[in-house]
């Protein structure tokens, strides 16, 4: 094993191309005569006792590929020269005792495929500079001061694929594009808890014990969970799901942004209806196949998510109770009414009025959710005043008038089928009427007050 420090003399051997001297013994600092070599294609000095400053002169060093000197006691800044040596493509300067800012000048190393600082005493803002290494695809940042944000210029980084930024000051605010990951070919959407608001740990616990124990086509599939402690001792857990690429319905069913509303392409009627079938069958999955009654007490368009083919996903089971297998009565030991949440517009009427949890409570969602796939209206539009809700407002339009409250994009869809002539077109929308005035008819009937009177799970798929 090589002891002593690395010589002065080292700067003549002008036609070196790779210096090897890792895992030894070695003392002292690099010496700056060692930018002389200007051949230099890789130097790796890891693992050693090497002390000192990252020399100036190894900006000479114009061939440089890899550059080794992690696990050593360097200090002192990056020197802002290596972030010139356009042909680096591994810098690793991890377990050392570097101070300082992660300069701006990182974006010009252009080629930069890995690049490991972990561990050091390095402190500021991460560069968004950071985003200009284009083929970088390895990026470890753990354990220093590092405070603010993960850029959201990062999301110009398609090639990374590790991202290790734990151990640091970083705020809790996870940018949205890191909410979606690729994993080799398999791309994930990433849940992060916000455990600071009531109930969230014990929600977490919930969507855990539910998800581990069903599997069906029309839910969202968990891929895997996270749960540990963060720099601060602070609880971080989170939920990687299988990655939806159409969203959620309520992107469909209500767009927002501009390039949501003049998007052209509108869920036809049949595509409703489809998923429509989609979210029937996971509620009849879950009330009637699983050993046990599921009861998931928060069904909504925003979580139910669209596959490429636009097949629906239920999703978010953070609510969800399991009941009894014998009395039918939810197995929490609290009152399961009392501490029930949802959506204002979507939750049974009866679970306001101290009513234990039941598949029926889903029922009622599902035909809330029904009525608004067609008519377009959310439960909680400002029309519905006055004691009128949306069950209501639906159940006047069978008689005679379902064209009237109907999604105006479901009759556009179909008008506007090119394959079609007006007089086929006419025809279909009479066709079309009928069949509305079916599903209305069974949203209301899903939706009336009284739990007995609602149909279940079954008798919807049935209808449907």
């Amino acid at each position: 094993m090589l002891v002593g420090s690395i010589p002065d003399s080292i700067g003549k051997l002008f036609n070196l191309e790779k210096l090897l001297l890792l895992t030894n013994n070695i003392s002292g600092e690099i010496p700056s005569s060692i930018g002389n070599i200007t051949r230099l294609g890789i130097l790796d000095l890891s693992i050693n006792m090497i002390e000192g400053t990252i020399p100036v002169s190894l900006g000479h060093c114009t061939n440089l590929r890899e550059f080794h000197l992690g696990d050593n006691h360097l200090t002192g800044d990056i020197p802002q020269e290596i972030f010139g040596l356009s042909s680096l493509t591994i810098l690793i300067l991890s377990q050392n005792y570097l101070t300082g800012f992660l300069l701006q000048e990182v974006g010009n190393s252009k080629n930069l495929e890995r690049l490991e600082i972990s561990k050091n005493k390095l402190f500021g803002e991460i560069p968004a500079t950071l985003s200009n290494c284009q083929v970088l695809e390895f990026l470890y940042m753990m354990a220093n001061l590092f405070e603010g944000t993960i850029p959201e210029s990062f999301q110009q980084l398609k090639g990374l694929q590790v991202l290790d930024v734990s151990h640091n000051n970083l705020s809790r605010q996870i940018p949205s594009f890191l909410r979606i990951l690729k994993f080799g070919e398999l791309t994930v959407a990433v849940k992060v808890l916000k455990l600071h608001e009531c109930g969230a740990i014990k929600s977490f616990k919930t969507e855990c014990e539910a998800l581990k124990n069903i599997c069906h086509h029309n839910l969202v599939k968990v891929i895997t969970s996270c749960s540990s402690i963060d720099f601060k001792g602070n609880d971080f857990k989170a939920l990687v799901f299988e990655f939806m690429k159409n969203r959620s319905l309520e992107k469909w069913l209500h767009p927002i942004s501009f390039s949501e509303q003049h998007d052209p392409n509108h869920l036809t009627f049949v595509q409703r209806l489809n998923i429509a079938i989609d979210v029937a069958s996971a509620l009849d999955y879950l009330h009637h196949h699983c050993g046990v009654a599921i009861v998931h007490c928060h069904l909504k368009p925003s979580n139910i998510l669209l596959d490429d083919n636009l097949c629906a996903h239920v999703g978010d089971f953070g609510l969800t109770r399991i009941l009894s297998a014998t009395t039918g009565i939810s197995n929490h030991h609290q009152s399961s009414s009392i501490r029930i949440r949802g959506t204002v517009g979507y939750v049974a009427p009866e679970y306001g009025m101290a009513e234990e949890v039941s598949t029926q409570g889903d029922i009622y969602s599902f035909g809330v959710l029904l009525l608004e796939m067609f008519t377009g209206k959310r439960p909680t539009d400002n029309m519905f005043i006055n004691n009128i809700n949306i069950h209501i407002y639906a159940k006047r339009s069978l008689s005679n008038q379902v064209m009237v409250i109907v999604d105006r994009r479901i009759i556009l869809a179909e008008e506007e089928e090119p394959s079609r002539t007006r007089q086929s077109s006419t025809n279909n929308i009479s066709k079309l009427e009928v069949c509305l005035a079916l599903f209305i008819q069974i949203g209301v009937s899903c939706s009336v007050e009284l739990p007995h009177e609602r149909l279940n799970s079954r008798d919807v798929l049935m209808e449907l």
